[in-house]
């Protein structure tokens, strides 16, 4: 048991200071863009395809991050209006679902990664793999899958109810 409990935390952590460096890669990119762009007179060509790859890696762990905080928005008349019990058993179908989309996109993601592996496809301006970008979409979906089932988890053992 302690030994997921420190996974968790360092996973936590990994996660967080990923998202941090990566919005760092952003920011020195952005500002490097618009001083070349507005100085220098000429654009970096890489520097759009580059932020746009960030972002993608950025959106979907930041996604999970908000799946680990509960702070994804959430549409929860209908649900406090049902009874106590129906409630649980509302938020558990809830993540239940969440949970099974989260593994299609892994899934499938994982089968448009190896068609970019077999097919060699580079991005047009940096000329990286492409799956590299689509790998932000697999990763960010496979850890808020994990952060749905620990609150399916979390859910179903407390205390009380």
């Amino acid at each position: 048991m302690g030994f997921i409990v420190i996974s968790v935390i360092s996973l936590k952590k990994l996660e967080e200071r990923f998202i941090a460096f990566l919005i760092t890669v952003a920011i020195v990119v952005g500002f490097m863009q618009v001083t070349s762009r507005f100085i220098f007179k000429s654009s970096l060509p890489w520097s759009e395809e580059l932020l746009r790859f960030v972002f993608i890696w950025v959106t979907f762990l930041g996604a999970s991050v908000a799946v680990r905080e509960k702070a994804h928005v959430s549409v929860s008349v209908l649900l406090h209006k049902l009874p106590v019990p129906f409630q649980k058993a509302g938020i558990v179908a809830g993540l239940l679902f969440s949970i099974g989309f989260c593994g299609a996109i892994v899934y499938y993601g994982m089968q448009i990664i190896t068609v970019q592996v077999l097919t060699n496809q580079l991005s047009t301006a940096m000329e990286i793999p492409m799956w590299l970008p689509y790998l932000g979409v697999v990763v960010g979906s496979f850890m808020m899958a994990i952060r749905f089932l620990q609150n399916l988890i979390s859910l179903l053992t407390e205390q009380g109810n």
